[in-house]
């Protein structure tokens, strides 16, 4: 071959190579390029990492609220007041003191036993919205009818608070006619006081249960 000749092959060789190295790269639509596949898992590595450090998260808040918010708490039937562990009911309607007792046993419950100056002040201030002009007296769980002076509860626990009207002279067993005293108590909500009445006297009168218990 002579120099001519090698001067043509090489002349040709290098606009080969020349051509080729200016023509553009074309890529098809579906045709991805090697970084993609990574970068693409990547993100969404990205985003389920977040996504369940969310979900982590609100659980946690959600139990540190529940472990608040769950506790015991003092619930009552419809219509009955709650006063801490106590359940009241105001009966309007007026019966004996026997016959109010087993109403409010019926309930569920008894009458109202007043163990605290707090009860005291809650019952008379329920008994008051209640009352009429001259109808101040509810029957409270009160008597001395086993034995005269001697004032016990109906679940037979003695009286250790006492909230008579004093004013008044009570108790003072005071009778009339054939009846055979005053063996039986009433709040009297006008006086904010007790007083001892006659047992077969009709009139409103308070019961009392247990709460129950809900834990929510």
């Amino acid at each position: 071959m002579d120099t001519s000749e090698h001067y043509t092959a090489l002349h040709e060789f290098n606009e080969e190579i020349g051509s080729s190295a200016t023509r553009p790269i074309i890529k098809m639509p579906n045709e991805k390029l090697p970084g993609m596949a990574y970068s693409k898992s990547t993100k969404c590595y990205r985003m389920a990492t977040i996504l369940l450090t969310l979900v982590c998260c609100l659980s946690l808040v959600m139990n540190i609220m529940l472990g608040t918010l769950c506790h015991l708490c003092q619930a009552c039937p419809i219509n009955w007041i709650q006063h801490k562990k106590k359940c009241f009911s105001f009966v309007t309607e007026r019966k004996t003191w026997s016959e109010s007792e087993t109403t409010c046993e019926n309930l569920g419950g008894t009458l109202a036993i007043l163990e605290t100056q707090e009860e005291h002040d809650f019952l008379h201030e329920g008994a008051r919205n209640l009352t009429g002009t001259w109808d101040f007296h509810f029957w409270i769980g009160l008597s001395d009818s086993v034995k005269e002076g001697e004032w016990q509860w109906v679940d037979k626990t003695p009286l250790n608070r006492t909230y008579w009207h004093l004013t008044g002279n009570e108790p003072n067993n005071f009778k009339v006619d054939d009846l055979e005293g005053e063996d039986c108590a009433v709040l009297n909500s006008h006086f904010k006081a007790w007083s001892d009445v006659p047992c077969d006297f009709a009139y409103k009168f308070i019961c009392q249960k247990k709460s129950i218990e809900v834990r929510f």
